[in-house]
């Protein structure tokens, strides 16, 4: 038997056939030949007691005595990747006559890593914006090239705003309530300010779409949540400034934003820095969503989405408070349509829209719905068999549902995945309806 130590060396990535497993040791063979190896934890060994070829790393070789971990695809395939566009980033900034330092590098995978054209002019746009962030790290190269993969413009304020912005938007939210509801009985405060926050407040509650009541009532709902969180700070400023320079009637300020970012200003210099901080970060975490939404700076190759994050409660305690454990995040994407004309729009005729719930801290539903005219194709996908199961159950109601909202559903499938859809630009990129994928019936 070949000693191991002659072939092996320490971070080899091997390939092996699994000949035998012991409580200590598992037998490989190695182009041809047999190895005896230990592996870092007992658990590893246990799980080749199912596996005939397997893949390892060489963890240390000592005193003849091989010592494995075993790796995934995943990683495997990251590694090469990884390897390869380091590989292709020197080439490229030596054929662009740039220097192959470490920031370059970063941001040429970065940009790699998006399916980015890489220029000369791309790297040194990155690379300006980021110097201006002390420090910049691998994270925010990443951002960078998200934001430019979109089509959006990369500037110093949007890379700040991708930095800054928390996404998740039920912790924001019930923070926030709390905060506010905190506030609102402060000894001393005045009544104006305390006026200000309960009115507000009861804004900020009217957003969360709330279950189980009628298709009237939710459907209202649904209009005041994404009147008053789709609607950007900045629009709102835009038509305060309109009304200030025409001297008209006041605009009809709907975006409850404004109202928070009026809150937060008259509350600057007293002693609620708590509940500043809080409007801060759910201010920023809406500002981002309305970001990514803009128009692109170039079409992309992907299709352009407006998406929308919103609260749902499935439920109100009997003293009307929101319980933690009730409010879920409503994530809402419909995709737009090219025209040569009128550029990018939504066309309610021929779209996709896709609605996602996360229902617990790992499990969600998302209901695809391909539209062409007034036939309609749904993929549903759940995150476990419970919930699969359960939506084959609902299948006939949404049909229904469908038809007396005046659509046919003419295909649908229900699988098992992992419908958890990442906050991410390029999560955008999946295509409109064919008709060819929908079976029209004729």
């Amino acid at each position: 038997q070949e000693r191991s130590d002659q072939f092996l060396k320490v971070n080899q990535r091997i390939a092996g056939e699994v000949i035998s497993v012991s409580n200590e040791n598992v037998v490989l063979s190695i182009n041809g030949v047999q190895i005896v190896a230990k592996m870092t934890t007992s658990e590893q060994l246990a799980m080749l007691l199912e596996r005939r070829f397997a893949n390892f790393i060489v963890k240390d070789i000592a005193n003849n005595q091989v010592t494995l971990q075993l790796t995934t695809p995943t990683q495997n395939v990251n590694s090469q990747t990884a390897a390869t566009n380091n590989s292709i980033s020197l080439v490229l900034l030596e054929q662009f006559g740039l220097p192959a330092d470490e920031s370059n590098l970063t941001i040429v995978q970065a940009a790699l890593n998006r399916g980015l054209k890489i220029t000369p002019e791309l790297v040194n746009e990155m690379r300006q914006v980021l110097d201006n962030t002390p420090g910049w790290t691998q994270k925010d190269a990443q951002f960078a090239a998200a934001i430019k993969s979109a089509g959006l413009p990369l500037t110093e304020g949007s890379l700040n705003l991708a930095q800054s912005s928390i996404n998740d938007i039920t912790s924001n939210f019930l923070t926030l309530i709390s905060l506010m509801r905190e506030a609102v009985n402060r000894p001393g405060l005045p009544p104006e300010i305390q006026q200000m926050i309960r009115s507000t407040l009861s804004a900020l509650q009217n957003t969360m779409i709330q279950s189980g009541g009628s298709k009237e009532l939710i459907e209202q709902n649904l209009l005041v949540s994404i009147k008053g969180l789709g609607t950007s700070l900045e629009n709102e400023l835009g038509k305060l400034f309109a009304q200030n320079s025409r001297q008209s009637q006041a605009p009809d300020l709907n975006g409850v934003l404004f109202n928070l970012a009026n809150l937060r200003h008259q509350i600057a210099n007293t002693n609620m820095g708590r509940l500043t901080s809080a409007i801060d970060r759910f201010i920023e975490g809406m500002r981002w969503t309305h970001f990514v939404n803009v128009d692109p700076e170039e079409p992309v190759a992907k299709g352009q989405w407006t998406k929308l994050d919103l609260p749902v409660s499935f439920g109100y305690n009997q003293l009307n408070q929101v319980q933690s454990d009730a409010i879920h995040n409503l994530q809402i994407r419909v995709a737009h349509q090219e025209d040569d004309e009128e550029g990018s729009k939504i066309n309610s005729n021929y779209t996709r829209l896709v609605i996602q719930v996360d229902l617990d801290e790992y499990d969600t539903i998302k209901v695809d719905l391909s539209i062409v005219s007034h036939m309609i194709g749904a993929e549903i996908t759940g995150s476990n068999n419970d919930i699969c199961s359960k939506a084959s159950e609902e299948l006939d109601e949404l049909k229904i549902g469908l038809s007396n909202l005046g659509y046919t559903l003419k295909t649908s499938k229900i699988e098992l995945g992992n419908s958890i859809l990442e906050m991410d630009l390029d999560e955008s990129g999946k295509s409109l309806p064919t008709v060819s994928s929908i079976d029209l019936g004729v």
